[in-house]
């Protein structure tokens, strides 16, 4: 047994027929091809990102790191997507992937990554740090006999050259949104796979204003997976054409993005129905980790030192101590945190909180407050300046990930 990663375009082409031969939710030209156009395109693609296992020639056993810049706010973080986990049928039981995620757990941490997300299986990933820790959100509009003036906005087909103008909508639009992609024109260009399924909306000087992807890769199915706008106006006649789009047979249209979203704050108003997916632990979907604690913060230091900005603690200088499985220590003067390093557990913690590390991911990505790392788990916090401090710097944000970058 070999364990390595791949080294040419002959180890590419055999990884790529695996995974249309496993992957059974469609044919087994769509995942080759999928597979294919990822290794052709994605602009963070590196062939040290697929790990493999050989037995006497043949690939066996695979798993891919999907390079990722993540955006919190006016902070941008390293993410390794872990996808395309596959082991052949015969060789399924012993324990062929749990030996790559462990080989793939150093890779990330040796190649300086700061988070790894996944969507999984049930009571598998959490033995390796793994944490259910994102929100799935689904809007339903059951009135779809809406009326709405498109007058002013024209449609057409999308072409290469559309892509900078979507590019900056969508900058435009996630500014302030967690755990979101930063985007680059290469990056959006392997991503329209489906050109026909992508809604154009130009103004009367053929400005791009709106554009919307109407299908969705794994259901097969008619449900809008992004819809960015420029405003209130476009965003309603960006539905109008939606709905002209919609099957007949379909009694809803199915929005599967966050209420934080612009589009869908300018339109929930219409008449809808909006259903938050919170994963129980076990579940297996929406699952992160954190890869190295103080390296990521010192990558929050933008977006903690804004947070701070705006609070009562703009001046405060002292340190805060967070002791975990990876313990650290921030330091702060005037109301900037200057520094964080690792910190050695003590007895006792002197100033600061004292968590399970997977627990702490949930508040660290802001799909937890404080108050509910306290009440769901055995975290203790020192005093009450620590309290208010650690919930000015880790407030509940509902981070999501746009269902176009799933991986």
């Amino acid at each position: 047994m070999q364990i390595t990663h791949a080294q040419n375009q002959s180890d590419l082409l055999e990884i790529a027929d695996l995974k249309g031969k496993i992957f059974k939710r469609a044919t087994y030209f769509e995942f080759y091809e999928e597979r294919m156009r990822f290794q052709m395109m994605d602009p963070w693609f590196k062939p040290e990102h697929v790990l493999i296992i050989r037995k006497n020639g043949q690939i066996i056993s695979q798993v891919t790191i999907f390079e990722r810049p993540l955006r919190f706010g006016p902070a941008i973080v390293k993410l390794a997507g872990i996808g395309d986990v596959l082991t052949i049928p015969e060789c399924r039981g012993k324990g062929y992937s749990g030996h790559l995620m462990n080989v793939a757990m150093e890779y990330m941490k040796n190649n300086r990554f700061d988070l790894t997300m996944l969507f999984g299986i049930p009571n598998y990933y959490h033995k390796f740090g793994y944490i259910e820790a994102m929100n799935f959100y689904q809007l339903e509009l059951f009135n779809t006999n809406l009326k709405l003036d498109q007058s002013k906005y024209f449609v057409r087909e999308f072409t290469p050259d559309d892509l900078p103008a979507m590019l900056q909508l969508y900058q435009a639009n996630i500014r302030h949104c967690h755990l979101v992609v930063d985007r680059t024109v290469k990056y959006l260009q392997s991503k329209v796979i489906h050109p026909a399924h992508l809604i154009i909306l130009t103004d009367s000087a053929n400005r791009l204003v709106g554009y919307a992807n109407v299908w969705d890769p794994i259901s097969n199915r008619f449900t809008v997976i992004e819809a960015i706008s420029e405003n209130q106006e476009v965003s309603w006649a960006l539905l109008s054409e939606i709905l002209k789009r919609k099957p007949d047979t379909d009694p809803s249209v199915t929005i599967k993005m966050s209420p934080h979203i612009p589009f869908v704050r300018h339109i929930r108003g219409l008449g809808s129905e909006l259903r938050i997916r919170y994963f129980r632990e076990g579940e297996g979907k929406g699952m992160l980790a954190i890869i190295d604690l103080c390296q990521l913060m010192q990558k929050l230091k933008p977006l903690l030192n804004a947070r701070l900005a705006a609070s009562r603690f703009y001046h405060f200088s002292g340190r805060l101590e967070i002791q975990s499985q990876q313990s650290i220590e921030l330091l702060f003067e005037n109301g900037i945190l200057q520094t964080c390093k690792p910190a050695p557990k003590p007895s006792t913690v002197r100033s600061g909180l004292v968590a399970d590390f997977r627990y702490f991911t949930r508040n660290l990505i802001g799909y937890w407050s404080i108050q509910d790392l306290l009440n769901q788990s055995s975290a203790s916090i020192s005093d009450k300046l620590s309290l208010d401090l650690l919930e000015i710097l880790f407030p509940e944000t509902n981070p999501f990930l746009l269902p176009w970058d799933y991986f």
